[in-house]
């Protein structure tokens, strides 16, 4: 019995070796085949910032692939198989002239041929971007937080109006916080927009703001900066870098935190907020420099101190 299992078992696995083998030797062939080529593409609509396309769909031996739309700027986009349409926006600007082809691309990285080319012209684009819209997202006693939307396509720089006068540098900035305002003070924001076309909005409307009142009971000062470190830059100038440990209050957050730096004992700097700063002495030599920190209630911290030798 022990001998006839012995045989019965050296057969099946012979079988299963011979089967293994086969199996191994079994090659699929590649697929060498291109999907066929996208037919009638052709522009269904355009704007000063995109073109639309649409095309006869490709048809692959795999049955997978997708499409390529390629713009004569260097750029494309990926369409999948089911959709025989898109819209082409990477890297187009108004006026501009760009052509179009369409290719199918399968699992395999087979290429269909391209399509037929077609050209689209872009118009100038003349209209403005929306109003913004300002919103207060945070008013303390010595500060204004604001933000601002618009749904323009593309790039946009707003231009900000603190009190009538434009408030710092156009950018593409979308909120800012303004500083060192007098407690229960009245200021007014606008603002308007340019696209990358060069319209302007025209004018948002004008928010009125005031200030919180300082805390009455507010009389502790914020700790003192503390590690102040940096020095020279030694180029012969006397200009140098200084850093410090951001000082803590019971009552003014620490980005709120008002921040004068002294030089010899004269006020050279004042910052918000920061702990870090770039700055020049009187003269070459020993320097001292100190930094006091203020809460919104305008309790300020003895100095903090240290020597440079510039």
């Amino acid at each position: 019995m022990n001998t006839t299992w012995r045989l019965v078992r050296a057969a099946l696995c012979a079988v299963i070796t011979l089967a293994f083998i086969t199996a191994s030797a079994v090659s699929f062939p590649a697929d060498h085949q291109a999907p066929s080529r996208p037919t009638n593409l052709h522009v269904t609509a355009v704007t000063s910032w995109s073109v639309s396309l649409a095309w006869n769909p490709s048809t692959d031996n795999s049955g997978q692939f997708t499409y390529r739309v390629i713009c004569s700027n260097g750029q494309s986009i990926t369409v999948p198989q089911n959709q025989t349409f898109a819209t082409f926006s990477s890297g187009l600007q108004h006026m501009g002239t760009y052509s179009f082809t369409v290719r199918a691309v399968d699992g395999s990285n087979n290429w269909s041929q391209p399509s037929n080319t077609v050209s689209a012209a872009l118009p100038q684009d003349t209209t403005p971007p929306a109003v913004p819209v300002i919103t207060a997202t945070d008013v303390g006693p010595t500060h204004i937080s604001l933000s601002w939307t618009s749904n323009d396509i593309g790039p946009v720089i707003y231009r900000l109006y603190k009190d009538g006068v434009v408030y710092g540098q156009p950018s593409s900035a979308t909120s800012t916080t303004i500083y060192l305002l007098e407690p229960e003070s009245t200021h007014t924001f606008m603002a308007e927009a340019r696209d990358s076309a060069g319209n302007w909005s025209p004018m948002g409307r004008t928010i009125r703001i005031t200030t919180e009142a300082a805390d009455p009971d507010d009389v502790t000062a914020p700790t003192v900066p503390s590690n102040l470190w940096g020095g020279s830059f030694g180029d012969g100038s006397t200009e140098f870098q200084l850093n410090w440990t951001p000082s803590s209050d019971d009552v003014t957050p620490q980005q709120f935190i008002i921040y004068r730096v002294y030089i010899n004992g004269d006020l050279s700097s004042i910052t918000v907020g920061t702990t870090s700063l770039t700055d020049y002495g009187d003269e070459h030599g020993p320097t001292l420099i100190e930094v006091t920190a203020s809460d919104e209630a305008g309790n300020e911290s003895v100095a903090g101190s240290v020597i440079f030798n510039l």
